[in-house]
């Protein structure tokens, strides 16, 4: 049996008019609410007009369940992924399970992701930030001046290697 906890998925990307129908079965066959409302009111729409209506003011559709299994809605992510409808989630914390950020879109093998906080926050292993902060420590504090740039570009290529660089989901947009 699985664990049940929040999550919160918002969709964006285009959506040809031969897949409205299919979008609208995936949202209502995961039974999920309409974002802000985390419970108890099953976002059903019927047509376009309706997930149009619907779009927040980023242009996204945002959907959530408190309840949903392991916080994935993974139904509905396969079948935006195979309609090529870019989604992102968040996962809150339970249990065993630590919160993350999943995303995928048009272009993407897979979906990509990172742990985070309950607040989205990125979480990162603090060995690869202590060998970034030695490296420029020394550069800037003990060795000022010495005009290394080979040092500091180490750091920084530390630095990019715990970043995630996260694309930013377009706004959800159909056919006319």
């Amino acid at each position: 049996m699985a664990d049940r906890f929040a999550g919160k998925i918002s969709i964006g990307g285009h959506v040809s008019n031969g897949n409205v129908k299919a979008l609208i079965k995936a949202i209502y066959t995961e039974g999920i609410n309409l974002y802000p409302e985390w419970s108890d009111k099953i976002f059903s729409p019927k047509k376009k007009q309706d997930l149009i209506n619907a779009l927040d003011e980023s242009g996204h559709l945002v959907l959530c369940d408190d309840q949903s299994r392991n916080g994935m809605f993974d139904d509905l992510e396969d079948s935006l992924t195979a309609l090529g409808v870019a989604w992102s989630r968040w996962s809150g914390s339970y249990c065993e399970y630590g919160a993350e950020i999943v995303w995928w879109q048009p272009g993407m093998d897979a979906p990509d992701g990172f742990n985070c906080d309950n607040d989205g926050n990125e979480l990162v292993a603090v060995e690869p930030v202590k060998k970034a902060y030695a490296l420029l420590r020394h550069y800037f504090s003990e060795c000022p001046g010495s005009g290394d740039p080979e040092m500091s570009n180490d750091a920084m290529q530390q630095l990019a290697s715990i970043i995630t660089e996260v694309p930013v989901l377009p706004p959800l947009e159909f056919e006319n």
